[in-house]
């Protein structure tokens, strides 16, 4: 099989001839400190990272952009095409000497990296006084222009070239793309005292999310085999909200995204939420989820037998290794034989896609990680 054709089996519960990689997505990639040293192991040489702003995607959460010499080593069957705000938008970008740093994105919401972090927090919320739909309907709603549409075929061409991968593409769901706007407490807050407005609110993100996305998906649809939408619900005990509030507010809406992806030619839809999910995926399933990431092993009712026993023949599962406590503090030994575990249960039958649970952090030891791939490998085939 190619890589493309054993990612699309695995989406789709379908046989495959090795468990496939996926690295390098938005949520499933590797510190850009960690990148360097593990090109050192495979014999490639040092790269020199792209230099903020060039790299928007990878910059903001402090990640590498995975080079094709790397992946090919590594034979990850996946590819990730960033995306990039439209041309013309200004980031009133503040750069300090210290490594700190400050930019408002396309949303017109504030984000800053201190010296000591790797990555950018939200810290300026425009929407968080907004009382009435007046507030809502007059802020500058932000809508994509035909300014990525070269790129974006650009690097699919380019992916292409390079061999037969199933090209992704990610963003975020309607409950990230709200609550930095509004603020992550006051959107809380109004799903209980002022629903109304929150759902205008959500509307109005939909709408913009729609011209965003719609937009690539015009231009690439046809040629992306997975969308990964990422919209985190839960903590790693208790969900953020009520199964009701889920329903309410977020299952139609990210619904009417997943029915427009797929009516311009993805071929998988598939969502991101870790943290104590289970409860949740029967309604991810409804809103027309193929592909549930992570499987966050780590977090309360998340069981990989468990999570396998229930849902695995009614959605595909992917992720796994755990990158929050084994990866970073446990030995070799130890990482090795979880990984092949955790693999062992949720490749059964199929319907599985390697990859971490979340981004593989700086304070990850090098030996860790190769003994989490090398886990893999051993049980792939």
């Amino acid at each position: 099989m190619t890589p493309r054709e054993r990612f699309l089996a695995a989406c789709r519960r379908q046989p495959v001839d090795r468990i496939p990689f996926d690295l390098g997505g938005r949520v499933t990639n590797m510190a850009a400190t960690l990148y360097n040293p593990y090109r050192r192991h495979l014999g490639l040489p040092e790269l020199e990272l792209p230099a903020w702003p060039e790299d928007l995607h990878h910059a903001r959460l402090g990640l590498a952009p995975l080079d094709d010499d790397f992946l090919e080593k590594l034979e990850v069957d996946s590819r990730w095409i960033s995306f990039l705000p439209p041309v013309s938008h200004d980031f009133q970008l503040k750069l300090e000497a210290d490594g700190a740093a400050s930019y408002v994105d396309e949303w017109g919401v504030g984000l800053k990296r201190v010296a000591s972090q790797p990555y950018f927090n939200y810290v300026e919320q425009p929407l968080s006084k907004a009382g009435n739909l007046q507030d809502i309907n007059g802020y500058p709603w932000p809508v994509m222009d035909g300014s990525r549409d070269e790129y974006w075929g650009r690097k699919v061409e380019h992916h292409k070239s390079r061999g037969d991968y199933a090209l992704c593409f990610a963003f975020k769901g309607v409950f990230e793309q709200t609550w930095p706007l509004r603020g992550l407490e006051r959107t809380m807050m109004d799903m209980i005292k002022n629903p109304a407005l929150l759902e205008a609110m959500m509307d109005k993100v939909l709408e913009s999310q729609m011209s965003f996305y719609g937009r690539m998906a015009d231009v690439i649809g046809r040629d992306l085999d997975l969308v990964l939408i990422t919209d985190d619900y839960c903590g790693q005990q208790f969900p953020m909200f009520s199964l009701k509030n889920f329903h309410k507010f977020l299952l139609p809406r990210q619904r009417e995204m997943y029915k427009m992806l797929k009516s311009k030619g993805v071929r998988v839809a598939a969502f991101h939420s870790d943290g104590a999910v289970f409860d949740f995926i029967p309604g991810f399933i409804e809103m027309g989820v193929e592909v549930l990431n992570p499987v966050q092993i780590t977090a309360a009712g998340m069981d990989a037998e468990k999570v396998k026993n229930n849902y695995g023949q009614r959605i595909g599962l992917w992720g796994g290794m755990d990158t929050q406590d084994l990866l970073p503090n446990a030995d070799p030994e130890t990482v090795y034989a979880e990984i092949k575990k955790v693999v062992s249960i949720l490749s059964r039958d199929g319907g599985y896609i390697f990859a971490s649970i979340h981004n593989v952090q700086g304070d990850t030891p090098l030996a860790n990680l190769l003994a989490a791939v090398k886990a893999y490998k051993d049980l792939r085939g």
